[in-house]
């Protein structure tokens, strides 16, 4: 047997945290994999961002999910969140209601991947919001272009007309024979959406309703209701019935339709994470198709979204998602950086002049080398010549009751550090300084 750089028994990898180490085993064992051979994935979602961190431990980083390490599909890899008190329902709900919501989907901050065998996994709310969240906010979209449609061969006995081909034979014995000359048995198509590809969304959007009914009953005030809503009666003449998963081998996604192949794979997880059966009672199966949340890129969503509650009363505004300034005046020809990207950037709504930014980290903060951070964040206090500065990042265990007021050397422009308590639902109390420095 060979020597493994670093052996660890493949029961570790369902227990795994992010930013935390996975301890080597003493003695190597038989059933030990080698998972040096993963050791290169800090920024890789396929491995959960699994690297050597500077102690020589390898860990994952930013990414939580289940994942399948080897090409065979039998290694699992489950990263959880590193913040024990972290509502990751919470979250994925304001985000989900963020108008924004499907620019944020562009930039990729999860993957899904329904082709891929399931893997077993803790009966977790948190991940059934999130992906029903991700499923109701595509089929919305997708009911609001067009549905698709195709053509049926029916079969009808019509009074008073003809429509399509009339079927002699049977026509005949029906009618002919029985002296019902008004009649006749005729074979049309009828175009419809009553189609297998709507089944299948039809099927997957009930099994939503009756998860958010069970266990949220609280939120019928939320988008995802209204989705639903919508969604509900956009389908309304779908036949509902049991999906299978030889159903999903008679699709083919081209042409004009291509569209669908999003919404149909996200149905697909739906299904193998709950039941395939409309009619069920069960709700989740224990079971969920491989996928990946990119946290960072989820808590800079979330602080976007509880900002906006309390932007408008304030007479402040937020630029869009993904708003930048270029760096340099003139465009250089060779590889550079030319802009600059903030997470939060708000103006004031009469002067646009006046602007704070802020930047979402999300690790505990004071707790680790911050240079790099506070490098940045005061690039960006140049270049947008802001009134002031922040860094918003997760409350910890720990954490100092009152921080002191802080301002930039020099300028005496404000520098707010704004930590999140997520165990609870976040208020506009806590950037009331914010506002008050800006007004």
């Amino acid at each position: 047997m060979s020597v493994k750089d670093y052996p660890v028994e493949p029961g570790k990898l369902r227990h795994c945290t992010e930013w935390t180490a996975v301890d080597s085993e003493k003695k190597e064992s038989q059933n030990c994999i080698n998972l040096s051979d993963y050791s290169d994935n800090l920024h890789s979602p396929s491995c959960l961002g699994l690297h050597k961190n500077t102690r020589g431990k390898i860990s994952a980083s930013y990414f939580t999910g289940a994942m399948w390490l080897d090409a065979e599909k039998e290694l699992e890899l489950l990263v959880k969140p590193k913040l024990p008190q972290l509502a990751l329902t919470r979250m994925l709900l304001k985000v989900s209601s963020d108008p924004e919501f499907t620019a944020y989907n562009e930039n990729n901050f999860f993957q899904f991947y329904a082709e891929q065998p399931s893997i077993t996994v803790s009966q977790s709310d948190d991940l059934s919001i999130f992906q029903i969240a991700v499923f109701l906010q595509s089929l919305h979209s997708l009911c609001r272009r067009h549905l698709r449609r195709r053509f049926f061969k029916t079969s009808e006995n019509l009074t008073g007309k003809i429509k399509g081909r009339l079927l002699i034979s049977r026509h005949y014995d029906l009618n002919i024979a029985q002296g019902r000359l008004d009649r006749a048995f005729c074979s049309y198509e009828n175009i419809s959406i009553n189609c297998l590809e709507n089944q299948i969304l039809k099927s997957a959007l009930q099994m939503c309703a009756k998860f958010l009914n069970q266990k949220f009953k609280n939120f019928k005030d939320h988008t995802l209701w209204s989705w639903i809503k919508f969604c509900e009666s956009s389908l309304a003449p779908v036949e509902s019935r049991v999906i299978l998963d030889s159903d999903f081998k008679a699709i083919k996604f081209s042409g004009v339709f291509s569209f669908y192949k999003d919404s149909i794979n996200l149905a697909r997880m739906i299904l193998k994470r709950f039941s395939t059966d409309p009619g069920s009672t069960s709700t989740e199966s224990g079971k969920t198709v491989p996928y990946w949340i990119d946290m960072n890129k989820l808590f800079e969503f979330y602080v976007r979204a509880i900002l906006k509650n309390s932007l408008s009363k304030h007479f402040l505004s937020m630029r869009k998602y993904r708003s930048r300034k270029n760096i340099f005046s003139n465009s250089p020809s060779f590889k550079i950086t030319k802009f600059f990207e903030p997470d939060v950037w708000i103006n004031k709504k009469e002067d646009s002049s006046q602007c704070m930014i802020l930047d979402a980290k999300y690790k505990p903060w004071l707790e680790i080398d911050q240079r790099s951070d506070i490098h940045q964040i005061l690039a960006y206090g140049n270049i947008f010549n802001a009134e002031g500065l922040g860094i918003v990042f997760p409350k910890y265990q720990g954490f100092p009751d009152k921080i002191p007021s802080l301002f930039i050397s020099g300028k005496k422009k404000p520098f707010f550090l704004i930590p999140i308590d997520l165990s609870v639902e976040a208020g506009e109390e806590i950037f009331e300084d914010l506002w008050a420095s800006i007004i």
